[in-house]
């Protein structure tokens, strides 16, 4: 016989019973949600989507089988002709046991829950809230893009923070959503689509420089990917780095010279180029000028021939240093409508993590990231 219910689990079935009155989130443009088990995101598909029902978030049984079972240490058995179940594969006894003909629930100490478990065509959906509290897991609702997500962890989770694993598994998520929207008939398919860039549309990228062996980095991943950018050097910088200097001229990379805006910044862009010519007989016209001031410096530079090389988005800010951002970056140029953007990265050591995920994305949208050239 069953017992009756002990106080926790009845404060915990008051709890439940208050969030039967708060409206859900809001889901998807099309009512989707991106699901993650620590830090792996789950296949989208229509069959396992989760849902709400009765002021409780539905996940699929999915979550508890094949591999995920062991990343969450629970795992899902239905026997024949009983009741479904959730039991831990860490702590003996700790089990959820639903039954799909009365809609009860009970756990291994049986204390009732009347919370049912929904079957939707092959697939059986638990409510999270009550999973997570009798199992030891935890589990969190986000509002990102594409859309939701729903994380489910164990303790054995490695990125706990919420807001980081969004900005290292932004990419994946994408990747997740795409495939889903590939999957759906044509009349299914949701309005709102990610932001592409447009083919032919040209980006510059801007680096400084803080140290030569993250330079070289940069444009190893740079030359794999068929593109240029435009690396910012100061004097000062060039002495002792004839290897980047080459490497940078080989490769078709831009230099300019990057200057301290004032009276002196004619000569600093001289002696800039002598050393351009020592290390491999190139020059360049392209100036960046920092500091306050300086219209007289800059002027003398025009009329010198020289060319200001200026930026529409500064990133410093916000460099490329994960997937995520890189993500975020190439939303942003998607956005311009086809204008060619300008961007200032910073040094290339804070962007070596992103650079290569955001340049395989302009590449597959047909952008041309290329050098900047006097002519602009």
């Amino acid at each position: 016989m069953r017992r009756r219910l002990r106080p926790p689990a009845a404060l915990l079935l008051a709890l439940f019973l208050f969030i039967q009155l708060l409206p859900p989130p809001a889901a998807g443009a099309g009512g989707e949600y991106l699901v993650a088990v620590n830090e792996e995101v789950l296949e989208m598909t229509q069959e396992t989507m989760p849902f709400w029902s009765g002021g409780h978030l539905y996940v699929s049984s999915v979550i508890f089988s094949g591999s995920y079972r062991s990343l969450l240490g629970v795992a899902y058995s239905r026997p024949p002709n009983k009741p479904v179940v959730l039991y831990s594969l860490r702590s003996i006894g700790t089990a959820l046991f639903f039954d799909l003909e009365t809609g009860q629930a009970y756990d291994g100490q049986n204390n009732t829950y009347h919370l049912p478990a929904i079957q939707r065509g092959s697939y059986v959906f638990f409510p999270v809230d009550l999973v997570a509290s009798v199992l030891g897991l935890t589990y969190s609702y986000t509002p990102a893009s594409p859309a939701p997500l729903i994380r489910i962890k164990s303790d054995s989770v490695k990125l706990a923070d919420d807001a980081v694993f969004l900005d290292a598994a932004a990419s994946r998520m994408w990747d997740r959503y795409n495939e889903y929207i590939r999957s759906l008939p044509e009349e299914q398919t949701p309005d709102t689509t990610p932001p592409t860039a447009y083919t032919g549309q040209r980006v510059y990228l801007l680096f400084t420089v803080a140290d030569t062996a993250s330079a070289r980095s940069a444009v190893d991943t740079l030359t794999r990917q068929e593109a240029q950018a435009t690396f910012l050097l100061t004097p000062e910088q060039m002495e002792g780095s004839g290897d980047l200097i080459r490497a940078l001229a080989a490769t078709g990379q831009g230099i300019a010279l990057r200057l301290t805006a004032g009276e002196e910044a004619l000569s600093q862009a001289e002696r800039g180029n002598e050393l351009l010519w020592q290390a491999a007989r190139v020059r360049t016209r392209l100036v960046w000028l920092e500091g306050e001031g300086g219209a007289e410096g800059a002027r003398a530079l025009l009329d010198a021939g020289y060319c200001l090389v200026e930026s529409r988005l500064d990133m410093r800010e916000k460099p490329l240093s994960s997937a995520g951002r890189a993500q975020g970056l190439y939303q942003q140029l998607a956005a311009q409508n086809g204008s060619d953007q300008t961007v200032f990265l910073g040094t290339a050591q804070a962007n070596i993590v992103g650079l290569g995920s955001l340049l395989s994305r302009l590449r597959e949208a047909k952008c041309r990231v290329i050098a900047y050239r006097e002519t602009l």
